[in-house]
């Protein structure tokens, strides 16, 4: 299961992780405003009150630890900045912060960050899907809780006919196409494809449905 920290209860990072925890995420939460976390605590296992800039306070909260760390600070940068340079001097292993311009991510990416975000409470939904699951390479939200993506089909799917994974009867989505090649640049794409197809490594699979059957399906993904 990931181990993750958030910094921030705002709305990104309410949204980051409650998104997280939702996927089975190992989730802590810290925010230096109490009040902020009266919201989260019956709905997460545990939250902190800390000052994040504090190197000592985050290493007793093992925030070195952590598979990834995400920066929600929004309102105040000096913290942002040096809550990275903490994360970054703990170990942490991939740090994701938040920026309001292009100046900030640079200086971010100086101090230590490795990936930056800029959009608030929808791209905090996305983030948290993404580091649940990195073989998620893109999601469309459609109307009506619908939305479309493309995942990479887990190990012990290689080698399985379409027919006998049975997505449609398994998670109640439908296989629209898969992709083949490498993930991230795929040769060709194969649209309703036949159900004998038997699952190649690094296929990709463009599955369409209601957001809580993706959910499902990215969660037995990982599991």
């Amino acid at each position: 299961m990931k181990k993750a920290i958030v910094i921030g209860a705002g709305k990104f990072g309410t949204a980051v992780a409650l998104t997280l925890a939702k996927g089975g995420a190992d989730v802590i939460v810290v925010e230096k405003r109490e009040e902020l976390l009266d919201q989260l605590k019956d709905q997460l296992a545990r939250v902190v009150v800390a000052d994040a800039t504090n190197l000592n306070a985050m290493r007793e909260i093992g925030a070195g630890d952590t598979e990834v760390a995400v920066v929600s600070i929004g309102e105040d940068f000096e913290a942002c900045v040096l809550t990275v340079a903490v994360l970054k001097e703990l170990g942490a292993r991939e740090i994701i912060a938040r920026a309001n311009t292009e100046r900030e991510e640079t200086i971010l990416k100086l101090v230590g960050a490795t990936r930056i975000t800029f959009i608030e409470s929808e791209m905090g939904h996305r983030t948290g899907e993404s580091l649940l699951s990195p073989a998620l390479s893109e999601q469309l939200n459609l109307p009506d809780g619908y939305s479309l993506l493309n995942l990479e089909a887990p190990e012990r799917w290689i080698d399985q006919a379409l027919k006998d994974i049975d997505l449609r009867s398994s998670y109640n989505v439908i296989l629209l196409g898969v992709k083949h090649g490498t993930f991230w640049a795929p040769s060709k794409m194969d649209l309703i494809p036949d159900l004998s197809y038997r699952v190649q490594a690094r296929d990709v699979l463009v599955v369409v449905g209601q957001d809580e059957s993706l959910a499902e399906l990215m969660k037995a993904c990982r599991s």
